[in-house]
């Protein structure tokens, strides 16, 4: 792994790599597990936060509330990261960061990675989850082009991919 870049924006290739290690992957400088400050607030389009009793705050105040409520950010790059106890839980890319892996299929994530230990198929209309829970990594492959068309980096939790939306 010496000289492994694994930086998502400078080499989105090491989701597909044999290499891929959860704990050094980062996209823009942040990682799992830092804290949701780190994140760069010029690049944020949307805050979602989970039973929040002020959801239309405005911005300040919504990122604010971070400290008492678990949510999402979605960025200019079409990239979210869901945010746990103040600190990011899961990265999910599903734009530009991936544009370059939509070239991959299923067996490709396969002959690399292994099989999968847990795989959402029969629930989900559009697509269908590989996922490595060992490696925190998960793979969207959708249904019509059988390509990868989002990842998730972190925690994924089953019931967030039975209901049309998890925010």
């Amino acid at each position: 792994m010496i000289g492994k870049n694994f930086e998502i924006a400078e080499n989105p290739e090491i989701l597909i790599d044999k290499d891929f290690d959860s704990k050094l992957v980062q996209l823009e400088g942040v990682k799992l597990g830092d804290d949701y400050n780190k994140i760069n607030l010029l690049d944020i389009v949307e805050i979602h936060l989970r039973n929040c009793i002020e959801p239309y705050a405005n911005f300040a105040e919504r990122l604010e509330q971070f400290k008492n409520y678990d949510g999402g950010i979605h960025m200019t790059g079409k990239e979210s990261f869901v945010i746990k106890n103040q600190k990011i839980a899961n990265i999910m890319l599903y734009g530009k960061y991936i544009d370059s892996l939509k070239q991959y299929n299923e067996q490709k994530i396969i002959d690399v990675h292994g099989e999968p230990n847990k795989v959402w198929n029969d629930d989900l209309e559009d697509e269908k989850i590989l996922g490595y829970s060992d490696k925190r990594l998960y793979f969207f492959i959708d249904r019509n082009t059988k390509r990868i068309n989002q990842v998730i980096i972190g925690e994924v939790i089953e019931y967030q991919y039975r209901t049309p939306s998890f925010w």
